[in-house]
């Protein structure tokens, strides 16, 4: 009797030291493998655009205009439907609604020039979800028409007029300066120049040639003309060239411009 009361006496205390020493290990692994929401939602890593949005296809450059097109904002339709911009410039597309494509070629035949999500695998139409954000820079002039794959037979189209680049002048190099004054009661303009490099300089009154003299920087108009409230608008030109200079408007009777 006295070895049974021992032997379970000897149970109890086994079963004891695993209840107080085992069970904390256990938590601790669980602790130790389980990760919250909160933790989880940390490590997403989200890519956006300068606007905060999210970006599919990275940044644009630096010179590039963004032009935004709205995705399915109000129906199967593109907000705007059409846009101008220029070659270099960039169009971004947002989805308002979900299973959209953005596709390009006539409707409901893709030409593969540029899709959406990312310009790849353009034959599968890809259809996206709300709060997609694609983007393309478009590098040749021309009339690019998209659709989207869903939805081309509902009217569901859009097109990008790209533009050449306008090219920035070239500055003429011609500066003018004009001083108008009454010889015996008649206007009198005195024009002086510099910049021009033909050997013979256009002068132009209002828009017409009055005369071509020798590129000496400086030109009298004896207009002969009496009165008040008149203005001559003047420019100087190489002879026979669009390579102009300033502006200059010159007013009798009236305060100056």
């Amino acid at each position: 009797m006295k070895r049974s009361n021992a032997a379970r006496g000897i149970c109890w205390l086994a079963m004891m030291f695993a209840m107080v020493f085992l069970s904390p290990a256990e938590s601790g692994d669980r602790r130790i493998t389980t990760t919250t929401p909160r933790e989880r939602a940390a490590n997403v890593i989200r890519i956006v655009d300068q606007n905060g949005r999210p970006a599919l296809n990275g940044v644009p450059s630096a010179t590039s205009t963004i032009f935004d097109v709205a995705v399915g904002q109000g129906g199967f339709v593109f907000v705007p439907n059409t846009v101008n911009i220029s070659v270099g410039d960039t169009v971004r597309w947002t989805w308002a609604t979900s299973g959209h494509s953005v596709s390009s070629g006539t409707p409901c035949m893709i030409d593969g020039q540029f899709c959406s999500p990312n310009d790849t695998n353009c034959a599968a139409g890809v259809l996206s979800n709300s709060g997609t954000v694609y983007e393309h820079t478009f590098a040749q002039a021309g009339a690019y028409s998209y659709f989207c794959v869903a939805h081309c037979g509902l009217g569901m189209t859009g097109v990008i007029n790209v533009a050449s680049a306008t090219p920035t002048p070239t500055p003429n190099g011609i500066t003018l300066s004009a001083h108008g004054r009454r010889v015996q009661g008649r206007h009198t303009v005195d024009l002086s120049w510099n910049g021009a490099t033909s050997a013979n300089t256009d002068i132009y009154r209002d828009g017409v040639v009055i005369a071509t003299v020798p590129n000496n920087g400086t030109y009298t108009d004896s207009i002969g003309v009496r009165g008040g409230n008149v203005r001559y608008v003047y420019k100087v030109c190489d002879a026979g060239t669009q390579n102009c200079s300033n502006e200059v408007t010159v007013r009798f009777g009236a305060p100056p411009l």
